[in-house]
Parts: C-alpha cells; structure tokens; sequence
C-alpha cells in the first residue's frame, strides 16, 4: 500500500511540504524555543537567544524582540510565492 501511495506524485508532493513545515516550525522555534532535539537520548533543551521576560503578557515578549523578524520574513516570503505564483503569471 505504501509504495502505491509514494507512486502518487500529488501524496508525494504534500507528504513532503508537509514534512518540510514541520523542520520549519522546529527550527524557527530553536532560536528562542527551547526545544528537545535529542528526546527521549537526552533532556537537554537546545536554543540559540535567551528571550528576556521584561513584559507582564508573555506573549509580547516574543513579539516585540529582535528575533520575531525571522518569523515576519517567512511569513512576508510566503505571501509573496502565493502571490507570485497564483496572480503574476505571464
């Protein structure tokens, strides 16, 4: 059944955009995230910028630091494929 589904160029394609969402979503997470890369070998949590807890809403603190902008590039690169590609075409 597996090596029918993986002949399906469409299962294949969102099977790996899927995949590829997920690297993503980990890794932007990792730069201020601390996230468990070698669970369940080990407990340690790996991340790249300490996010300072200077706001009483947690979630502002996320917002307005420095590191939020490589969020705001993914997703303003993401719109501009979307529009590129379904708007543009010559």
């Amino acid at each position: 059944m597996t090596i029918y589904l993986l002949k399906k160029k469409d299962y294949y394609i969102a099977a790996t955009i899927f995949f590829a969402n997920i690297f993503l979503h980990l890794t932007m997470d990792t730069i201020v995230g601390k996230i468990q890369w070698l669970y369940p070998f080990t407990d340690q949590s790996y991340f790249l910028f300490n996010v300072p807890a200077v706001y009483d809403f947690w979630v502002y603190n996320f917002i307005f630091h420095w590191t939020f902008l490589f969020e705001v590039i993914v997703i303003v690169l993401a719109g501009y494929i979307i529009i590129k590609e379904r708007f543009l075409k010559t």
